[in-house]
């Protein structure tokens, strides 16, 4: 009598001109009618421009943080301590992530994000649960409530162009929904922040060497290189101040000033994307 041997279901689908086969899994375990379902799910993604097997490994990166009882509590709890947050601040090393960035396949929502987050360099949490609401494309400008913010107070971002043009992009994909960044699995909740970071360790990025905090860190020490002034930096990245008289004021004063600083902040960026050498 011959060995029974389980049969792995697969099939071939189209992305980008190139063939990819997909496994759904082994025979019988998963039946020919999951592996066709699976089938004629992945193809609904390919016609949206997702790659199937890069949404299913950040499906499964989302589903092992949502079953973590502990996950979502880094936003609520305070540090016991400050420690060095992984940012990578030279600008060649800057430059090529940009490009990686780009480079990064994967949902709408995970590859605009990371796309964005340089540019804006707001906390991770305070971008991925962003509005549509927030956004005034008139003023060119992003306010955070101070609901979301970790002093409490409301936030305002300067957009520059180049992440005008982003969010352009990306609305025509989510422009209906609450959220920019909706998740991979549902249209009524964010991204967590384990989908991009997921991606962003695929880029081959590890854990000391960058994070998505860490862009916090790569915007202040190349904006400080620039020349920029401490006091408009930090009330772009809004540090603490020490009294609510000066918070009111730095936050109205420097409004213009931290315009300016951010559109060169993104040619900046874009500078450093182009040069390979």
């Amino acid at each position: 009598m011959r060995p029974y041997r389980r049969k792995t279901l697969a099939a071939g689908v189209p992305l980008n001109g190139k063939q990819k086969l997909l496994s759904f899994g082994a025979y019988p375990a998963v039946s020919l009618k999951d592996a066709r379902a699976q089938r004629d799910e992945a193809k609904e993604l390919l016609a949206k421009g997702i790659d199937p097997g890069e949404e299913k490994k950040e499906r499964k990166a989302a589903q092992a943080a949502k079953e973590d009882v502990a996950s979502g509590l880094t936003e609520a709890l305070q540090p016991v301590r400050n420690t060095s947050l992984a940012a990578l601040t030279d600008p060649k090393a800057v430059g090529a992530l940009l490009r990686d960035i780009d480079a990064c396949e994967g949902h709408f929502s995970v590859t605009y994000f990371l796309k964005i987050l340089p540019y804006v360099f707001t906390r991770p949490s305070e971008l991925r649960r962003a509005e549509w609401t927030e956004f005034d494309f008139d003023k060119e400008l992003w306010r955070i409530p101070k609901e979301r913010m970790k002093m409490r107070q409301e936030h305002s971002v300067p957009l520059a162009r180049q992440v005008t043009a982003l969010l352009r992009a990306l609305q025509k994909f989510f422009g209906n929904g609450q959220y920019l960044f909706l998740s991979i699995r549902t249209q009524t909740i964010p991204i967590s922040d384990a989908a991009p970071l997921a991606a962003l360790r695929r880029l081959n990025y590890t854990q000391n060497q960058m994070c998505l905090h860490g862009f916090r860190a790569t915007a202040s020490t190349n904006l400080n290189e620039l020349g920029f002034r401490a006091d408009v930096i930090e009330a772009q990245l809004a540090h603490k101040e020490p009294d609510a008289v000066r918070l009111a004021y730095n936050r109205v004063e420097y409004l213009k000033e931290r315009r300016n600083m951010m559109q060169a902040y993104a040619d900046y960026l874009d500078e450093l994307r182009e040069k390979r050498a």
